[in-house]
């Protein structure tokens, strides 16, 4: 049942519904082979805030299957940047695959918590629960009923000066799946003693990703502008 519902992932939304087990089990097996482009040319919006200012940028992305990427940001605040700014890396992990987000066996304890809709998907709902402490922890699961491929990963992220919550949500991009979105909240203390306010100063990053295309090629010059 695993292996086939892998193998049927463009055709998702005509799969019968899995029970919760089979629903995680599934879910386990994609992320231990999650498919992944070989090349992939995406945009997201970044908006991050603080207590004194909002920032809102538009950037494009090419990607290639040694991690080289081109990163350009392309609008500032709904002001074109011509020509973009433009950073390159070598062979960079990228944070946002789905198998970043992943709650397996041995590292987590997941309980069922239900069933309910996310972002309009019928989702199996898992409460999360680290074995060991870490600075980042899945906190609940959404999984599709048909597939058991991860609709939304809730997380925390704790650190000596700033602690939050947040959550990422996939879908399906041509036969991969792939981040819609991304937020994340994070409380510093150590900001709050430097303004010498009693509450934690509040930042919150949110992405949204759009436009995914996977070229069969991408030229090397792309990365050495």
């Amino acid at each position: 049942m695993v292996l086939l519902v892998l193998m049927l992932l463009p055709a998702l939304a005509a799969a019968a519904p899995l029970t919760p087990a089979l629903a995680l089990a599934s879910y386990q097996a994609a992320m231990s082979n999650l498919r992944k482009p070989q090349n992939v040319v995406f945009e997201y919006v970044q908006t991050r805030s603080g207590p004194h200012r909002i920032i809102t940028e538009i950037h494009r992305v090419y990607r290639d299957q040694s991690g080289d990427e081109r990163n350009e940001t392309i609008s500032v605040n709904g002001s074109k940047v011509a020509p973009p700014i433009t950073h390159t890396y070598h062979a960079r992990p990228w944070p946002y695959d789905a198998d970043k987000f992943a709650a397996m066996p041995g590292e987590y304890d997941l309980t069922p918590n239900g069933r309910g809709l996310v972002s309009g998907k019928s989702v199996y709902a898992y409460i999360a629960k680290r074995r060991a402490p870490a600075s980042f922890s899945i906190e609940a699961l959404y999984l599709a009923v048909e597939s058991g491929l991860p609709v939304r990963a809730r997380f925390a992220v704790r650190g000596p000066t700033c602690s939050g919550h947040g959550s990422i949500d996939f879908g399906a991009f041509g036969s991969y799946w792939l981040p819609v979105s991304v937020a994340v909240g994070c409380g510093s203390l150590q900001a709050a003693a430097l303004t010498g306010t009693p509450e934690p100063t509040q930042y919150r990053e949110t992405l949204k990703f759009s436009n995914y295309s996977f070229p069969a090629l991408m030229p090397q010059e792309i990365f050495n502008p």
